[in-house]
């Protein structure tokens, strides 16, 4: 019993998953950190105007204001003006003009250049407070746009996207290497009903064993899309792989399955007696051509005591076998490929030499001869190693059912376009039956995929041919993950490869003496004389001197020379080296629902990991749209010399879903052991649909 909130998340899953664009997962890429403004770092800066130039006036005012001697020569007139006034008035008034004047030649100039320095200063402290209020206001407007920038970060990773969806729509093949069956699943489920939204007819073929399309039946039923699964060889008969084949087609189909796992080794003319004796035997009886028919027929050819009295053939048919297998002549070759083919189809049809056979009804065999390709919905075709026969029976179900897919193919025409062909466990297939359905598919149109087990030298040789796109998911075996990794490719990245650190300290000291004496002698001679006359009588006179110095000196010094230094050195290394972008440890590691997406595009768009998990897409901030990858310019920093190295991490172990609860698949009633059986299962597909079970 479920809740109603169980059943809303059900059908909110259903609704995203089926929307037609091709979807094998999603990347996560959520948008890159908020980016600082480029002006954060670069305030406004405030300076003062530059002030005037007042030297000149300071100057004159000082200067003036220094003459002191003139206020007092002012005050000595004034006051002698004042004691002489009361002798003589004018004279008196005449001495207090001459004071008054001392007084104002002093102060005017004085006041004059205090009056024009004070005016302007004035005028420079206005220009000051207009010049701040500026600031203050160009300040405000710096803020609000670094603000309105953040707010506008804060936005764009709020309303950003985490999850982008994943494609190979451009490939007109997808191949799978690795994984686990959870993994399978998920992936099915995700690219299947992307796939089935577009109203494209998906056949899967399941050769694993684990039930991997399991996932996607469920999606498609509860989605109303038209499913239908065949477990095989249990319903081998009822599906009738050899409906619509002339005796000639099934003798070379069934030849060719037979032969499948001689290749590389055996007798290549088995092949040519096999074919001989199976066209005798598909010549010599009637439609319709079965397993159980042909198993029987083989047995009248081998002579066996009962196989006549089973009542399966009329008289004229076993008549016909016998002359046919008389016409191939009754060499022991002959007799032993009869033979090796009786127990091969025995074995396929589930029948043992103790147990008689179990014939299908002809008019049911006749009402599930449809077309396999062509009409909308899912068909999976599922063999399994339990029952009669084991795990022989299932490898000749493989192998034939791969034989009736390329003859199907070489019948189909051109029209696909639409059709996807899905093999689960292609490493069954063989090399040769993987190249010829391969070219098959792409002669038909139809969209190949092809899930791997393991990396092996047939599916080593499939990698990047045909414009194909490659999903690697885990690869445990070291060398499967190296191998992995050299077809991701490699990149160049630039990495510290060495760290130096130098520290020094020196030491000096020194030490000088000098020492000098100097002795010298001057000796300076002179001699004068001279005579005059006048009215007095004449005279002469005459000297001389003579002086001689000796002088000596001497100096001495002492030097005292000492010096102290350190010295540090710090650097790194950066070196450019080819590495691998995703290491084989990484692909070792995956979570069983993280793949790595090698497509066909170019540098980023080339590699690009993901996950497949559909409850991817109940989490919040997924997107719908692929994300585009456009190449921008890198900003400067330290991390510009890897700008264009990419090199991807391994992926965290899934993701939580927005409801708290674990994501699908793995959620409880998921199924993994099986294909959904039971009445909540049972989803009538609509009249005529291909191999409808009535």
């Amino acid at each position: 019993m479920t809740t109603p909130r169980a059943d809303a998340l059900r059908e909110d899953l259903l609704a995203r998953l089926f929307e037609p664009a091709e979807r094998w997962g999603w990347e996560f890429a959520p948008p890159h950190g908020a980016v600082p403004s480029p002006e954060a770092g670069q305030p406004p800066v405030y300076a003062d105007p530059p002030g005037p130039y007042v030297a000149g006036l300071e100057h004159l005012r000082a200067d003036s204001l220094g003459k002191i001697w003139k206020p007092i020569t002012g005050g000595i007139f004034v006051l002698g003006g004042l004691a002489i006034l009361g002798a003589s008035v004018g004279l008196g008034l005449f001495t207090l003009l001459v004071g008054a004047a001392f007084f104002a030649w002093w102060y005017l100039p004085y006041r004059s250049a205090d009056t024009k320095l004070k005016n302007i200063m004035d005028a420079y402290a206005a220009e000051v407070a207009q010049h701040r209020d500026d600031y203050r206001r160009v300040y405000g407007d710096w803020q609000r746009r670094v603000a309105h920038h953040d707010e506008a970060e804060q936005d764009r990773l709020a309303s950003g996207l985490d999850f982008y969806p994943l494609d190979a729509s451009t490939a007109p093949r997808v191949d799978v290497f690795g994984g686990t069956a959870a993994g399978w699943t998920s992936l099915l489920a995700t690219g299947g009903a992307s796939l089935l939204a577009t109203g494209a007819g998906v056949l899967l073929v399941d050769l694993s064993e684990l039930a991997v399309g399991a996932g996607l039946v469920m999606v498609a039923n509860g989605a109303g899309v038209p499913a239908e699964v065949r477990e095989l060889p249990r319903s081998l008969e009822r599906l009738d792989p050899l409906a619509g084949l002339d005796p000639i087609d099934a003798a070379e189909l069934l030849a060719d399955a037979f032969d499948a796992d001689r290749r590389g080794g055996s007798d290549p003319t088995l092949r040519a007696i096999d074919l001989s004796i199976l066209r005798a035997v598909t010549r010599s009886i009637s439609m319709p051509l079965t397993f159980s028919r042909l198993a029987a027929a083989l047995r009248v050819v081998n002579s066996q005591s009962a196989a006549v009295d089973e009542g399966v053939f009329t008289a004229y048919e076993v008549q016909a076998l016998q002359q046919g297998m008389f016409d191939l002549g009754q060499r022991d070759r002959i007799a032993d490929q009869a033979s090796f083919l009786g127990t091969e189809l025995d074995t396929l049809a589930g029948r043992d030499a103790a147990r008689p056979a179990e014939l299908a009804d002809p008019a049911e065999l006749e009402s599930a001869q449809t077309p396999w390709w062509g009409a909308p919905g899912l068909r999976v075709l599922a063999t399994s190693s339990q029952g009669p026969g084991g795990a022989r029976r299932k490898d000749l179900t493989d192998r034939v059912l791969i034989q009736v897919l390329l003859h199907r193919l070489r019948g189909r025409g051109r029209d696909g376009a639409r059709d996807t062909l899905v093999i689960a466990g292609a490493d069954h297939v063989g090399r040769q039956s993987l190249q010829a359905l391969i070219k098959q598919a792409e002669l038909a149109r139809i969209r190949l995929v092809l899930l791997f087990e393991h990396l092996g030298d047939d599916a080593e040789r499939l990698i990047g041919t045909g414009g194909s796109a490659t999903i690697f998911m885990r690869l445990g075996n070291s060398r499967e993950a190296a191998l992995a990794a050299d077809h991701i490719g490699k990149g160049h990245r630039f990495v510290l490869s060495q760290l130096t650190e130098q520290i020094g300290r020196n030491f000096n000291e020194g030490l000088s003496n000098t020492y000098g004496e100097q002795d010298g002698t001057a000796e300076t001679k002179g001699k004068s004389g001279g005579r005059h006359f006048g009215g007095g009588g004449k005279g002469e006179n005459s000297g001389w001197n003579e002086s001689t110095t000796t002088s000596h000196s001497s100096t001495w010094s002492n030097t005292v020379n000492v010096s102290a230094g350190m010295s540090h050195t710090a650097g790194s290394t950066l070196q450019r080296e080819k590495d691998y972008t995703v290491e084989p440890t990484v692909l070792q590691s995956l979570a069983p629902t993280a793949f790595i997406l090698v497509g066909t595009g170019e540098g980023e768009a080339r590699v690009r990991p993901g996950d497949c998990n559909p409850g991817v897409v109940l989490l919040p901030r997924v997107s719908g749209q692929a994300r585009e990858i456009t190449a921008g310019r890198t900003a400067p920093g330290p991390s510009y010399v890897n700008a264009g190295a990419q090199q991807i991490p391994a992926p965290q172990q899934g993701y939580q879903n927005p409801y708290g609860q674990r994501a699908y698949p793995g959620q409880p009633g998921y199924p993994q052991q099986g294909y959904p059986t039971g009445p909540h299962h049972q989803q009538p597909p609509p009249y005529g649909w291909p191999g409808q079970q009535r």
